[in-house]
């Protein structure tokens, strides 16, 4: 694998327990790894390293090559970049998200809860 480099400006990152979510913005697609994977990768970010030399941390062949596996899968999504400086444009909303719950409270500022389905009759007054 050539140097790549973790884009951090378009990931979502979730970290529950040991399990770390990351997830690209702009596509929607995500990967759930170990959290030392994760650390790994916040090395490379702290030291300005190409992610893939940060499989150095890992001591045992096995990580090592479970690291490469979730490489590959970042980089099938989207949050690996060969040039260190990732320039975007975001000229579009790529996701928007609807949560529908049974905890509405009716009052938000666009809620049309209290419309009216009649037209109704406006009086205009004119100052003499």
């Amino acid at each position: 694998m050539e140097n790549k480099y973790f884009i951090d400006k378009i990931c979502d990152i979730v970290i529950k327990d040991n399990t770390v979510i990351l997830s690209n913005r702009l596509t929607g697609k995500w990967i759930k790894i170990p959290i030392e994977c994760y650390e790994a990768i916040k090395y490379s970010l702290e030291t300005s390293t190409p992610v893939n030399k940060a499989i150095e941390v890992f001591e045992d062949e096995e990580d090592q090559q479970y690291f490469k596996s979730v490489l590959n899968c970042l980089d099938n999504i989207g949050l690996l970049n060969a040039d260190q400086t990732y320039e975007f444009e975001i000229d579009f909303i790529p996701k928007v998200v609807f949560s529908i719950t049974n905890r509405c409270n009716l009052s938000c500022e666009y809620c049309c809860v209290d419309a009216d389905n009649y037209l109704k009759k406006r009086r205009y007054f004119i100052n003499q």
